[in-house]
């Protein structure tokens, strides 16, 4: 038995056409949302790799200086730009800058403020992100000085108080609003 062709020799009526475009409509529609999705999963995803990278590089720094002894060096880590004790800067880093740059930067990029001695993020999907912050959204990070304070005088004194380590701090909670 040969294969028959079972189409008719007609062309389609305008309701199977705005039925066949109302279907490509709605996967369209569907598709889009996924990927705008996707896109919000990809960034939250990787500014969460980004911080564990520069976790691991400072603690990396730190467990070097410590060997070492230069307690010195892990100290001024907290009031300096990590980014400089990496081995390879992040993707999209910027470099360091003043406090009144950082709402003009592009979206996606890392920057380290120099005035508040902070590494700042400006969030790309910024409807789908939530903070406390007011202005531009961003993920802001700083680096707070773990130390032994011999002395019980609730500051870091250098020659007296033997610097530990440094933690990494995000200053203000944030959350990705993924659908």
């Amino acid at each position: 038995m040969a294969f028959e062709q079972t189409r008719l020799d007609r062309p389609l009526s305008r309701l199977e056409l705005a039925g066949t475009v109302v279907v490509i409509g709605i996967l369209v529609t569907i598709f889009i949302h996924k990927i705008l999705t996707l896109m919000v999963v990809a960034e939250a995803t990787n500014v969460d790799v980004m911080i564990r990278n520069l976790r691991a590089g400072v603690m990396a720094y730190v467990a070097v200086q410590l060997v070492k002894g230069d307690y010195a060096a892990i100290a001024t880590l907290a009031n300096s730009n990590p980014i400089q004790v990496m081995e390879t800067p992040f993707a999209g880093y910027i470099g360091a800058v003043s406090s009144g740059e950082i709402a003009g930067l592009e979206a996606g990029s890392w920057a380290y403020d120099m005035d508040n001695n902070l590494l700042v993020y400006l969030v790309i999907n910024t409807s789908d992100f939530k903070t406390v912050l007011p202005g531009p959204a961003r993920i802001r990070i700083k680096f707070k000085l773990n130390y032994n304070d011999k002395n019980a005088n609730g500051r870091y004194d250098e020659g007296v108080d033997l610097a530990q380590g440094v933690v990494l701090n995000i200053l203000e909670p944030y959350e990705w609003q993924i659908q």
